[in-house]
């Protein structure tokens, strides 16, 4: 356990300076050490997964953030059920799979309770299908362009109804910090 533990700080550390690449050996190395099925095994997973995220690795990335959804899955641990789901977005989103990206960030909403997590998720929403609208319109798509668009739009509404601070409260606030 000691010698996971070793790789685990290692890979982290080459993952933070920006060596995925020896990141993902070290966790593998973990991994190898770990129970399979076990939580500390569907973190390495995810570990693993967001390394290849970071280097653009998208679909392999999904592979492991499915193993450990399925680990996960089977201990009935929601946060981190919720967490895979909203990185498999982030993931599909990059390999412009925006409907399945969709369907895991909904996923996630599902099961968080937290509003500020579920405000950047709704903007994630947002930002994706606004961005795949403005693909879509230049492709002369148009109608598939204003079907991402509302959604886009949809999900931006549902953000600013989670903002802890309103618009228009904001707009109050900065006049009121002009007039002294």
């Amino acid at each position: 356990a000691t010698l996971s533990r070793i790789y685990i700080k290692k890979g982290s550390m080459l993952c933070s300076y920006g060596d995925c690449r020896e990141g993902i050996k070290c966790f593998q190395e973990a991994l190898m050490r770990q129970e399979e099925g076990s939580s500390a095994h569907a973190d390495l997973l995810t570990s693993i997964g967001q390394a290849h995220s970071a280097i653009g690795k998208h679909t392999e990335a999904l592979t492991y953030y499915n193993q450990a959804l399925r680990i996960y899955f089977t201990k009935n641990q929601i946060p981190n059920i919720a967490k895979i789901h909203t990185l498999k977005a982030e993931a599909l989103a990059f390999n412009q799979q925006c409907d399945e990206a969709l369907n895991s960030y909904e996923a996630a909403l599902l099961l968080l309770e937290d509003q500020e997590k579920q405000l950047q998720i709704h903007l994630k929403i947002g930002e994706i299908f606004d961005r795949q609208g403005y693909i879509l319109n230049r492709q002369n798509e148009h109608k598939k362009c204003l079907d991402s668009s509302k959604i886009a739009y949809d999900h931006f509404k549902k953000a600013l109804t989670l903002s802890p601070v309103s618009y228009t409260h904001l707009r109050a606030h900065e006049t009121d910090s002009y007039l002294v």
